[in-house]
């Protein structure tokens, strides 16, 4: 694992940081919950326990309110290389976050809060050419999600 930064202190905005991270031969113990909706949504299944051969994020910002990551680069064993991530944004204070990315070249949008993310088709030609973009949202009704038990 490789990290590279820059750290400053500032006395009217607190803690900042920028720089690069790199991973490499690791295992995913367990996938994220948007990756495993990704999946599911695909008619997929992940790989138990993938390989991520290599993890890098060219570039990523920390501030006392938000944290963004910008320029992935994953390659790994199952189907989490197919999963290509533009930019992640998450606002500390209230749990937002914002991912803009593509998995099997379907682009998504993951917006929301941390405990309640929606995700999100891009419009493409698929969607334009098969119905209309709601029918793709993975937590309408037609969800293949089970509902959590209460």
């Amino acid at each position: 694992m490789t990290i590279e930064g820059t750290l400053w202190n500032r006395a009217d905005s607190g803690l900042s940081a920028k720089g690069m991270f790199r991973i490499e031969n690791a295992t995913m113990l367990r996938a994220p919950y948007i990756l495993q909706v990704l999946a599911l949504r695909s008619g997929k299944k992940l790989e138990k326990d993938p390989l991520i051969r290599r993890l890098a994020i060219g570039e990523w910002t920390l501030d006392p309110t938000s944290i963004t990551l910008k320029a992935f680069a994953l390659d790994g064993s199952g189907l989490i290389d197919r999963v290509k991530l533009n930019s992640v944004a998450y606002a500390r204070t209230d749990e937002k976050i914002k991912v803009d990315g593509d998995y099997f070249g379907v682009g998504f949008e993951v917006v929301g809060t941390r405990s309640d993310p929606q995700v999100f088709l891009k419009e493409n030609k698929l969607i334009k050419t098969i119905g209309q973009r709601n029918e793709f949202d993975f937590f309408g009704q037609d969800s293949m999600i089970p509902e959590k038990k209460k």
